[in-house]
C-alpha cells in the first residue's frame, strides 16, 4: 500500500502500514535525515506535521510510530519513538509526517 516518492516529491511517512504521528512535536530535520537515508536517500529536503493533507489517504490508516525523537544525525539507534502506541493527539491524523528526501543526483535516486 502506497507509492514510492521519488527526489524531492512529498509523501506521507508510513511505517509498517501505519502513519508515523508527531504528537509532541520531536520530530525534526535530525529525524527526517535518518528516515531518508535509510531509505536510500542522501538527506532530507523537507518535512512538516502540521494537518491533514491527505484526509482520504490518511484515515484508512492507523498510527503506527509516533514521538520520534533523534538526538543527532548518525543512526536510528540513537533515536527513541513509540510503536503502536494509542495515543489521542494522533487519531485525527493532524499531526501526521509529510516529507521529502534529497538524492546526490537524479540518477542516484531510489527506484
Amino acid at each position: 500500500m502506497g507509492e514510492t516518492i521519488s527526489h524531492q516529491e512529498t509523501g506521507l511517512l508510513l511505517y509498517n502500514n501505519g502513519t508515523v504521528c508527531d504528537s509532541n512535536n520531536s520530530f525534526d530535520h535530525a529525524a527526517s535525515d535518518i528516515i531518508c537515508k535509510a531509505m536510500g536517500f542522501q538527506s532530507a529536503s523537507s518535512w512538516d506535521a502540521n494537518g491533514t493533507r491527505h484526509w482520504y489517504l490518511q484515515r484508512d490508516f492507523q498510527t503506527s510510530l509516533s514521538n520520534i525523537s533523534c538526538p543527532n544525525q548518525y543512526s536510528w539507534s540513537s533515536c527513541s519513538y513509540n510503536v503502536r502506541e494509542f495515543n489521542k493527539n494522533c487519531i485525527r491524523h493532524n499531526k501526521d509526517v509529510f516529507m521529502s528526501c534529497n538524492c546526490k543526483s537524479f540518477s542516484s535516486c531510489p527506484k
